[in-house]
């Protein structure tokens, strides 16, 4: 079994209901190195811990010291024990998202819209999520163009050329 620890502000992502029965549906991807092992949540323990703010969850993966079953040419490498993983948890449906990012932002809840033949403007957006390089924002619609890169020196109306030379869209001021 492996210690899970999941911030107490990420759990609202999480459907943790019936995890305390013995089949629970909540899958999870365990990377130990470059393979992927199979696991399942099989309880919490049930308390916040206070100096990281975190309840942990307790992941069962069948054989993790990789002893049963497999070849020498098969086999997978063991988990040790204090080994670090990552970990891939499903969360619950947030309706509404935009994955941006996280260079895009201008401070804590804003980005520069650039739409098609409109001056640049300030677009308020409500942060639900961050991980080191994302951010994930409520409050843009459909079609709306971010500024992925410099927001902070971007004027509000200011006209600029929206030009697209790979998959990520780039902003360059109209002469």
């Amino acid at each position: 079994e492996i210690r899970l620890p999941v911030r107490k502000d990420d759990l609202r992502f999480l459907d943790l209901t019936g995890i305390e029965k013995e089949n629970s549906d909540l899958e999870v991807s365990i990377t130990n190195g470059d393979v992927t092992l199979p696991g399942t949540v099989v309880r919490t323990e049930n308390v916040i811990e206070e100096s990281t703010r975190s309840l942990y969850l307790v992941v069962r993966i069948a054989d993790p010291y990789r002893r049963h079953g497999q070849s020498a040419k098969t086999a997978l490498p063991p988990l040790t024990i204090g080994q670090f993983v990552e970990a891939a948890l499903p969360s619950r449906p947030v309706p509404n998202l935009t994955r941006l990012p996280h260079r895009s932002m201008r401070g804590r809840d804003e980005v520069v819209n650039a739409n098609d033949d409109m001056p640049l403007a300030i677009r308020e957006v409500t942060l639900i999520y961050e991980t080191a390089t994302e951010v994930f924002v409520r409050g843009l619609s459909a079609g709306d163009k971010v500024v992925l890169s410099s927001p902070a020196r971007a004027l509000p109306g200011e006209k600029v050329e929206i030009k697209f030379p790979d998959k990520e869209s780039r902003i360059a001021p109209k002469t």
